[in-house]
């Protein structure tokens, strides 16, 4: 994840991240996390309080927020902002600075994708379709998908990305969605991205 953010270039926030992890153990979790330069990384219980309205909080570390932890997991994937914690509704995209000029408009709707973890340790893979690719199908605020997601037995859960990187791929179908890219590429195919989720 970003380890600053800023609306400027003038004014710098450091902002903690979510992430969803697989603990050596098997288990699941979703967590705030902040990697400082010079290789320290920390995972949090709740995020740094910050808000483009304000001037930013301090810097994260190992004192702040409370509860940091050296960041652990057998495997991770970056994201924001965390939708459900310990089985409860948060959506913390004001704190993780998702909102503003250069979000993911956590409030309009919009394709999403999301992961999640139900009490039995049952992972949620979750992808809406938007901006009216299929009609009558607008898409869905992140307060949407974390509600969908609590419906659905979720405990933990972070949204991962949205808009024309939403896309949901099997070897036997290939894509199953519409991404809203489709259209710049004259419905030939997806967006490039960096990263994904791979289920063998």
């Amino acid at each position: 994840n970003i380890n600053y953010a800023s609306e400027d270039w003038v004014t710098i926030y450091y902002p903690t991240r979510a992430a969803f992890l697989e603990s050596e153990d098997g288990k699941f979790d979703a967590c705030w996390t902040y990697y400082k330069s010079g290789g320290k990384h920390y995972m949090y219980p709740s995020p740094a309080e910050n808000t483009w309205e304000a001037r930013p909080a301090k810097t994260p570390s190992s004192i702040y927020p409370e509860g940091a932890e050296t960041f652990a997991a057998k495997t991770a994937i970056g994201g924001g902002p965390l939708l459900i914690d310990n089985g409860k509704f948060r959506d913390s995209y004001v704190e993780e600075l998702f909102n503003g000029a250069s979000g993911i408009g956590p409030d309009t709707n919009q394709p999403r994708t999301a992961i999640g973890v139900t009490a039995d340790n049952k992972m949620v893979l979750f992808v809406c379709e938007g901006r009216q690719m299929t009609e009558g199908v607008a898409g869905l605020t992140t307060a949407d998908v974390a509600n969908v997601l609590l419906d659905l037995g979720c405990i933990e859960a972070i949204n991962l990305d949205g808009g024309g990187s939403t896309t949901l791929w099997t070897e036997k179908t290939g894509v199953i969605n519409y991404p809203c890219d489709n259209k710049k590429f004259d419905h030939e195919g997806e967006r490039s991205v960096p990263n994904l989720i791979i289920v063998k």
